[in-house]
C-alpha cells in the first residue's frame, strides 16, 4: 500500500471562497457584526470617500482584519500582511484585498478614540442581550510592558548616580591629561589628546543627565521615560519593576464578561472610584457593588464610591507590627469609636478626646485626628499599651468611617468577596496566558489606550460566542438590525404626521390618489 498523495501543483483548481467558509465560522460573525456598525458615528475616517484623489480602503475591511487579526493571537501590521496573503478566511472576508503593513499600522494609530468606542458599544450590546448582570463588578488592573526600557526611565536619584559617575571620570580624565603633560613627547600627546576626547564625551553626556533633570523639575514628576514619554516604572509584584502602562478593569460578575477599561500609568491606589463609576455608567445602574484587591484600599477612594451608590469590597491591607507596638487586646481595633461625642473609649474605660482638628499625615493624601487622654499617666497597663512617653494615640482618619463601613461588609460576607478572584482572573487568563498579550505596540497614552480597545472586544467576542455561539449572536445582530429599521420607520413616520398637521392647520386640503 503506498502513502497517500496529493494533486499535481499545476493543476488548475475552481475555488469559490463561500463554500469554503463553514455557516458556523467566527469570520462570518465578524463580517456580521462590522456590516451593522455605524462606523461614521464611531468617527473612523474615509467611511464617505473624497471625490478626488486614490481612492482609500473602507475603514470596515481594515477593523474586520483587525479584528480578526486580534482573535488568532496577530497583532503586528507585517503579521496581518502576511495572513491577507495566505490565509483564505482573510481572502473571503476582505473580497480578496491585500492592504499593505504600512496601511494596516496606520489605521490602528490614527483611530484610538474610535477603537475604544468599538469596545463600548459592543458592551452596550452585551447588555441589551442579557448578558450583563449589572450587580456586581470585580475590579482588578493589569500591567503591560511600554515601548521603552528601563536604562530609558530616569528618576532624580538615577539621575544623580549618573551624574556623579560622570563627574568622577571626568576628573580622572583630567587628572590623566596632568599626567600626559608632565611625560612629554609623542606618547604623553596621544595619551593627552585620548583624554580629551574622553573628557569631550563625558561632557557631552553630562549636558544630557542635566537636560533630563532639569525636565524632571519643571514636569513634577517623579520619573521621565525617553522613549514613550507617557510610560512609568510600575511595581509588577514584590520588588519586580517594569516600564509599562496599567490597565484598569471592571469585569461584570455573571459571564466574567469585561464591561468598562482604563488606561493609566499609576498604581493602583487612586482607581478604584474611576472604574467602579466606569462600569457604573456603562451597565446604566444607580447601585453597584464593586470588589477588589488590597491595592485598591484608598479612603478617598471609598468615601466617593459610597456618595456615588457604589458598595466597595476592598480587602484591608495587613497593618505592620513594630516592636513597640501594642499587645494583644490593646491595639486600634480594640478602642471603641463613639461618633455622637467623638471620642473613643480604650479597654480600660478611659475616654480619648480630640481637638477637633486635622493634621497632616506625613506624606499621605489624607488628614488625621488625634485622640487622647490624661490617664495614661497612672493606667496599671501602660507598658502593654504603649511605650510612648506621652501616653497613647489613637489617630483617626478623615474617611474612617467610609473605611469601617467597607471593613464590615466584607467581615460579614467573605464568601461572596471571595468571588472576586474568579471574576477578575478570568480575563487575564485568556488576554495575558493564552493570547499573549503582556506589552503594547503603541506609544504614548492615547494611542495606547485605542490599541487595547480592540484586545478586550475581542475577549468579549469569544467569550459571547463560547456563550451564545456564532449563529446565536449572528441572529441577535440580525434582530438589532431590524429593529434598528423599524425605530426608523416610526421616526419617519412621526416626522410625516407632524408634516401633515402643521399643513392641516394651515388650510392645505389632501387629496388620496387614485
Amino acid at each position: 500500500m503506498g502513502h497517500r498523495e496529493g494533486s499535481s501543483r499545476t493543476k488548475p483548481i475552481r475555488l469559490n471562497l463561500e463554500e469554503h467558509i463553514a455557516q458556523d465560522n467566527p469570520v462570518r460573525l465578524i463580517d456580521a457584526y462590522v456590516e451593522s456598525l455605524d462606523l461614521e458615528e464611531l468617527g473612523f475616517n474615509h467611511v464617505v470617500p473624497e471625490e478626488t484623489g486614490r481612492p482609500p480602503y473602507h475603514p470596515g475591511d481594515l477593523l474586520k482584519l483587525y479584528i480578526y487579526g486580534y482573535l488568532h493571537r496577530m497583532r503586528s501590521s507585517r503579521q496581518l500582511e502576511w495572513a491577507c496573503e495566505v490565509n483564505i478566511e482573510l481572502w473571503w472576508l476582505l473580497k480578496g484585498l491585500k492592504p499593505s503593513w504600512r496601511r494596516i499600522a496606520r489605521f490602528r494609530a490614527e483611530h484610538p478614540k474610535s477603537l475604544r468606542k468599538l469596545f463600548q458599544h459592543y458592551v452596550q450590546s452585551l447588555n441589551n442581550w442579557g448578558l450583563l448582570e449589572g450587580k456586581t463588578v470585580g475590579v482588578d488592573s493589569v500591567k503591560l510592558r511600554a515601548q521603552n526600557s528601563k536604562k530609558n526611565n530616569y528618576n532624580a536619584k538615577k539621575i544623580h548616580r549618573h551624574q556623579n559617575y560622570i563627574a568622577n571620570k571626568i576628573r580622572q580624565h583630567m587628572k590623566e591629561m596632568g599626567e600626559a603633560d608632565e611625560e612629554g613627547g609623542s606618547e604623553g600627546w596621544a595619551r593627552k589628546q585620548q583624554a580629551l576626547a574622553n573628557t569631550t564625551v563625558q561632557l557631552e553626556r553630562l549636558a544630557k543627565y542635566r537636560a533630563l533633570e532639569k525636565q524632571l523639575e519643571q514636569s513634577g514628576e517623579k520619573q521621565v521615560s525617553t522613549t514613550d514619554p507617557d510610560a512609568r516604572a510600575l511595581a509588577l509584584h514584590r520588588d519586580i519593576v517594569e516600564v509599562c502602562y496599567s490597565a484598569q478593569t471592571a469585569t461584570d460578575a455573571k459571564h466574567k464578561l469585561l464591561i468598562h477599561y482604563q488606561t493609566t500609568n499609576e498604581n493602583d491606589a487612586h482607581a478604584l472610584y474611576s472604574a467602579a463609576k466606569g462600569a457604573k455608567q456603562a451597565l446604566k445602574v444607580d447601585k453597584l457593588d464593586a470588589l477588589g484587591d488590597k491595592g485598591y484600599h484608598t479612603g478617598s477612594e471609598l468615601a466617593a464610591c459610597a456618595e456615588d451608590g457604589i458598595d466597595t469590597y476592598i480587602a484591608s491591607p495587613a497593618s505592620s507590627t513594630p516592636g513597640n507596638s501594642p499587645e494583644e487586646g490593646y491595639q486600634a481595633k480594640d478602642f471603641i469609636y463613639i461618633g455622637q461625642g467623638d471620642y473613643y473609649i480604650c479597654p480600660q474605660g478611659y475616654d480619648l478626646h480630640t481637638n477637633g482638628r486635622f493634621y497632616a499625615k506625613g506624606n499621605a493624601d489624607y488628614r488625621v485626628k488625634h485622640y487622647k487622654t490624661k490617664a495614661c499617666a497612672e493606667c496599671p497597663v501602660r507598658q502593654a499599651c504603649t511605650k510612648n512617653k506621652m501616653g497613647r494615640l489613637i489617630e483617626r482618619s478623615e474617611y474612617q468611617e467610609y473605611v469601617d463601613a467597607n471593613r464590615l461588609r466584607v467581615e460579614a460576607r467573605r464568601g461572596y468577596y471571595r468571588k472576586r478572584q474568579e471574576i477578575v482572573e478570568h480575563p487575564y487568563g485568556t488576554i495575558k496566558r493564552a493570547w499573549g498579550y503582556t506589552y503594547t505596540l503603541l506609544r504614548g497614552m492615547e494611542k495606547v489606550d485605542g490599541e487595547l480597545g480592540p484586545v478586550f472586544f475581542c475577549y468579549n467576542l469569544r467569550r459571547t460566542i463560547s456563550i451564545l455561539g456564532v449563529r446565536g449572536v449572528i441572529e441577535r445582530l440580525r434582530r438589532l438590525f431590524i429593529a434598528f429599521w423599524r425605530s426608523v420607520a416610526r421616526w419617519r413616520a412621526s416626522l410625516r404626521n407632524a408634516k401633515f398637521k402643521k399643513l392641516a392647520c394651515s388650510g392645505v386640503t389632501w387629496c388620496a390618489r387614485a
